[in-house]
């Protein structure tokens, strides 16, 4: 063999784990140690072991790095050969061929290549790699990195007995520190001063306007302190939680700023969540001795149902209440900035909500900073599209009343419907949007191929809580060519948003927009396993850190204490968002998405698990597991996998209906959290190592949504029996890209999305000549209902004997149910 030129190498795989805070010493020894152990089994190969696993797998599995050590040689390792000379021999063999000026390993799906070995009594240190694979001057970096240290650890070992002792190269230093350099002197101030602050200055400029009614600033104030009193006569507290549970309105207003005013903290409660949900959230916002208060509407008294001993406030009538003898200024006596502001819940993967607990000074700096880098002022209007139990509608308020602009609020039955934001943002010439990426793409659909749609007006687009599609910055460039678009980025436990970045020209080579740099006061760190910074380009985990951080979790230590934290080594507070991303060499943060069980849809942030639980409460449920399905720049739903729970040795494979399983889960959580696909499984499909198969999960889902399939439970196909019916079905069938479809199926159990709805509204405006409200897919989701709604406004608009034509027999027509007499 030693006359035979060749490359002989055996191979075996190595584990490295470093997830442990060890020093480098015993990360050393594990490493040997592990090594030793995997030698052992050297007469299964590395490649049979890939091969194996190749096999096994749905993944593609590679192990791209190798380590190439011929330390091992027994001439190197005994230290001076006997022979004289051996100092000057090549550890190869190959002096007498000549000098080495360049050479290379090239080995098939291995992307970097670490040889080792002695060279005339000097470590020789070489790395091989396809250069095509890294970043421009990664490798440098990585391997100046890497010498660096280990020149470092020969002159010093003791440093060994750190856990880390790495040095960015200069370059990354100071550009991370300059990345998070954003400190800048903003007012410690209450969340409400400001809107005083404007009252006093022009109290006759509009602060509020919705459908029906403009309130001043002085008359937003009066009714605000006419609030605070009773409040404070109910002995109101600083960081004493009042709910508020009410439909969009200038109510809403006015009571937070009431709430604020009388030294306590608001927690929004949706009025459209189930009682159950809205008793949960009552409940674990009342501290001991709290008297229960909801401050509502007079219209939802008898709608809404609430235990017996809760105190309940409708803001339009505040009039009726008796007179109350207290003044604001004397409450704020008692408030200190640091007091909480808000609370509001987020999904909860052990299925109890979580309260994030925001303070006065933290949401001013988000909302000043704001206001300042945007230059918001009192000509401004902002569209308030946001619920107020998503932390965007804090600066729809008050950053809004801080600037002394306007409040343009569209009323609750406008919540999805583009149409009625276009007519109410023209006639208001609003001048800022501010909603999560999907509600600004369906007014984006709906406007296209429409002239006047989009206010010119519209100078600031302010984007946040979800993936943004590449596409839509463009698309609204075009609609609004003077327009700014900003994707803001953050979390509610950092006082709504940490990070911007303006975006101007779309790249044709991003992968996704940038997250970008942090805002004033606030900061952003790419962090490993032991909290150390990740060098350029390199996966990590973000936290945020400074001014803006929540205090914690009402009520919850144990989850403040896992999310809320303080570096070891720097002591700085910081908040482990459960997201990833990477710094780039430009200064910017580029977002990779989550790492864990949560996951973004429609802007909320929703805990899979909190739904798995909400679905094993159902008696005949043995196992659930929830995924979402789709891709997340595209559209996505929620995918529930459910096992019948099996009795007495019996085991029942009927499928769940879909619409029990919708009901059941509604009954619990909020509509956003209610699964649109469900599949009925024997079991639930492992990994090797016990865990969910979420890949096997996704496939499962793909192959069978798509086609008919006893384990996907559909609606009975029902044909259309009209003309009106088998044209709303064609449309179906070219957006779903689905056939067949009839005229009982549901829209969102099919793959539909509100984006997709539009799409769908559109193409019945261009086929029927006529505007049908979004509202009618999204209370009855079925093709006969949207038909019977498309029949209904032609008999409005149009000549009956054009619609006679459609829906032939003089008789009445019988649409999905209902009965059209046009």
């Amino acid at each position: 063999m030693q006359n035979i030129v060749g490359d002989f190498t055996s191979l075996t795989l190595l584990s490295v784990d470093y997830s442990a805070e060890d020093s480098f010493w015993e990360r050393a020894k594990q490493l040997q140690t592990q090594l030793w152990q995997d030698l052992e089994h050297s007469y299964v190969s590395g490649v049979q072991v890939l091969r194996d696993l190749m096999r096994s797998s749905a993944a593609r599995v590679t192990v791209p790095v190798v380590f190439t050590s011929l330390l091992a040689n027994p001439q190197v390792s005994h230290g001076r050969h006997p022979n004289s000379d051996y100092q000057e021999r090549s550890t190869f063999g190959t002096d007498w061929l000549g000098e080495m000026v360049y050479g290379i390993a090239q080995t098939p799906q291995v992307w970097l290549d670490h040889q080792v070995y002695e060279e005339a009594g000097t470590l020789v240190l070489n790395w091989d790699y396809v250069a095509d694979l890294f970043p421009e001057g990664m490798i440098a970096d990585m391997f100046n990195t890497y010498i660096h240290s280990l020149n470092t650890l020969a002159k010093l070992p003791e440093l060994g007995h750190q856990s880390y002792f790495l040095q960015l190269p200069a370059w990354q230093q100071s550009l991370q520190t300059q990345f998070n350099d954003t400190s800048l002197l903003v007012p410690e101030e209450y969340l409400h001063t400001p809107f005083l602050t404007q009252a006093q200055q022009q109290p006759q400029h509009p602060a509020v306007i919705t459908e029906t009614l403009t309130l001043t600033y002085a008359e937003v104030q009066q009714q605000a302190q006419q609030l605070s009193q009773h409040l404070q006569a109910l002995g109101v507290r600083p960081n004493q939680l009042i709910p508020i549970s009410m439909e969009k309105g200038w109510e809403q207003v006015v009571a937070v700023l009431g709430v604020l005013m009388a030294g306590g903290a608001y927690v929004p409660i949706d009025p459209a969540l189930p009682q159950e949900r809205r008793w949960q959230l009552l409940e674990q916002s009342l501290a001991p001795g709290d008297i229960p208060i909801v401050l509502s509407q007079s219209g939802l008294q008898k709608k809404l149902e609430w235990p017996e001993q809760v105190k309940f406030l409708a803001i339009d009538d505040l009039d009726t209440l008796p007179t109350v003898q207290t003044t604001v200024t004397a409450n704020l006596a008692k408030q200190k900035t640091t007091d909480l502001a808000y609370v509001i819940y987020t999904s909860g993967s052990t299925g109890t909500p979580k309260g994030v607990m925001i303070d006065h000074c933290s949401a001013v700096n988000t909302i000043l900073d704001i206001n300042r880098r945007w230059q918001v002022g009192p000509e401004d209007r902002v569209f308030a599209l946001s619920s107020l139990s998503f932390d965007l509608s804090v600066y729809d308020i008050f950053g809004t009343l801080a600037a002394g602009g306007t409040i343009v609020i569209p009323p609750t039955r406008a919540a999805k419907e583009p149409a009625l934001w276009s007519e109410m943002m023209m006639r208001e010439q609003v001048t800022i949007w501010n909603s999560v990426p999907a509600l600004m793409q369906m007014l984006v659909i709906h406007a296209s191929n429409r002239a006047n749609i989009v206010s010119a007006s519209l100078r600031l687009v302010l984007l946040s809580g979800d993936w943004l599609p590449l596409a839509l910055p463009d698309q609204i460039y075009s609609l609004i060519p003077e327009a700014e678009v900003v994707s803001l980025g953050g979390a509610t436990e950092a006082s709504i948003w940490s990070i911007f970045y303006p975006i101007g020209q779309v790249e044709s080579h991003w992968a996704s927009i940038p997250y970008g740099r942090p805002l004033t006061n606030q900061e952003f760190y790419v962090l490993d396993a032991q909290l150390e910074t990740c060098p350029v380009w390199v996966p990590g985990q973000l936290y945020i850190g400074g001014k803006g951080l929540a205090q914690g979790y009402w009520q919850d230590n144990t989850k403040t204490a896992a999310s809320f934290i303080i570096h070891p080594r720097t002591g700085q507070n910081l908040y482990r968002t459960g997201d990833l991303g990477r710094y780039l060499p430009n200064g910017q943060i580029e977002f990779l998405g989550r790492e864990d069980n949560q996951v973004k849809l429609g802007g909320y942030r929703i805990e899979l698990g909190e739904i798995e639980l909400a679905l094993e409460q159902h008696p005949d449920i043995a196992q659930a597991v929830v995924l979402i399905a789709g891709e997340p720049r595209q559209g996505q739903q929620l995918v529930a996998y459910v096992c019948r729970e099996e009795a007495e040795g019996t085991c029942d494979r009927t499928p769940f209906q879909p619409q029990d399983l919708r009901h059941h889960v509604g009954q619990k959580l909020p509509t956003y959290m209610v699964p649109q696909g469900y599949m009925t499984l024997e079991e639930i499909p492992l990994t090797s190592n016990g865990k969910v198969d979420r890949h096997r999960l996704e496939t499962l889902w793909k192959t069978t949504a798509s086609t008919t399939d006893s384990t996907v439970e559909s609606t009975p196909y029902v044909a259309p029996e009209n003309a009106i019916q088998s044209m709303v079905i064609d449309i179906w069938q070219e957006i779903l890209k689905r056939d067949p479809i009839g005229i009982q199926d549901n829209f969102f159990e099919l793959g539909g999305d509100s984006l997709l709805a539009i799409q769908v509204m559109t193409r019945v405006r261009e086929v029927f000549q006529v505007e049908v409200s979004l509202r009618h897919l999204f209370e009855d989701p079925s093709v006969a209902q949207l038909a019977t709604a498309i029949a209904q406004t032609l008999a409005e608009q149009i000549d009956p004997d054009l619609l006679s034509e459609l829906a032939p027999d003089n008789e009445p027509q019988t649409i999905g149910g209902g009965t059209n007499h046009g």
